[in-house]
């Protein structure tokens, strides 16, 4: 069927995603069944069509990474690697939380795009943050299938060479696409009626004009005039999903927790002491981290806080970066309460 969209799957899962349509998430599987039986063969209606401008997403930095990989590899895998990957002079110093590309790396995107594309595909972009480091990128023009034919040629040498080569072809994908023109794209704005109640939700119909994309695809749904859904399928599916080692590190990175030196070896140490256990690649607490988090809690919640947590770590760069005194620190905290009894 040229013009059938879907499945009740992927329309529930793109309404709830972009426009958070909770009442699409139905709890008892006979009344979604009820649904999915009411809307099969029903038109949906292209409300709007759009052209949008979508950027480049910015270089990788260590908790972007950890995050994009840490869902299907072992984080303190994807950490030992990238240091291999640094010290055998392949990508830029790995432990880093800035997004910052160099004029050396700016310079090596345009050579690698002029080689591989055409200059009106580069476009140069700095990404200016805070840290010491610039972003994680490649520091020569080494393409991923060259890479692997060194591997092969024993040229450079990995503990886990397939790890190695999907680490490389991703900070390689990302950085390069970092500097590349903008996609301009062709959306359509989709709507299911459904007695009184009308949802809606955008698709990327097609690519207008070329970009980034040539390195980093970007998913399409083209869909024609008259769009009607031709079948379903129905997952059972979670309300909330557990933690993944990658989704961890990037709540952790968003709630200003831990280091780029120490992501990895915080979710390192919860496994092995027994705090949590990974089975099908999620984490779940032990009754063992369940207890040790309520006794702490109990004892000494104000150290277990993450308010401290997130403060020391500020005040930290701070000394890092020259602009406070770690004897100050040291004295401002024995002035406080919880540390003086």
């Amino acid at each position: 069927m040229e013009d059938g969209f879907g499945s009740v799957r992927s329309v529930v899962s793109k309404l709830w995603w972009k426009d958070r349509y909770k009442h699409l998430q139905i709890d008892d599987p006979s009344s979604a069944r009820k649904m999915a039986d009411r809307i099969l063969k029903r038109k949906l209606k292209v409300k709007e069509r759009f052209e949008e401008i979508l950027q480049p997403p910015s270089p990788h930095n260590t908790a972007t990474v950890l995050s994009e990989l840490g869902t299907k590899f072992n984080t303190s895998d994807l950490m030992e690697t990238l240091q291999q990957l640094f010290e055998q002079g392949l990508i830029t110093y790995h432990r880093t939380d800035s997004f910052t590309v160099s004029e050396t790396g700016v310079k090596l995107a345009e050579q690698i795009i002029l080689e591989k594309f055409s200059r009106d595909l580069f476009h140069p972009r700095r990404y200016p943050s805070t840290g010491a480091h610039e972003c994680i990128r490649i520091v020569k023009n080494l393409t991923p299938k060259e890479l692997k034919l060194w591997i092969e040629l024993g040229k450079v040498d990995f503990s886990r060479p397939n790890l190695a080569m999907t680490l490389y072809s991703t900070i390689y994908e990302r950085f390069i696409a970092s500097q590349m023109k903008p996609v301009k794209v062709l959306k359509k704005k989709l709507q299911l009626e459904l007695d009184s109640n009308h949802y809606e939700w955008v698709i990327i119909d097609s690519v207008i004009e070329h970009g980034f994309d040539l390195v980093l695809p970007i998913k399409t749904q083209r869909v024609g005039d008259e769009p009607f859904i031709a079948f379903f399928k129905i997952d059972l599916m979670p309300k909330v999903f557990p933690f993944t080692q990658g989704s961890l590190i990037e709540q952790m990175r968003q709630r200003g927790l831990g280091r780029p030196s120490t992501y990895a070896k915080i979710v390192q140490n919860l496994l092995e002491r027994g705090y949590v256990v990974q089975k099908g690649g999620y984490l779940f607490a032990t009754e063992l981290g369940r207890k040790v988090f309520e006794w702490l809690s109990e004892h000494y919640l104000y150290f277990v806080s993450e308010s401290l947590t997130r403060e020391l770590e500020e005040k930290s760069d701070e000394i890092e970066r020259g602009s406070l005194n770690h004897l100050d620190l040291l004295k401002s905290l024995r002035k406080n309460l919880p540390f003086t009894s």
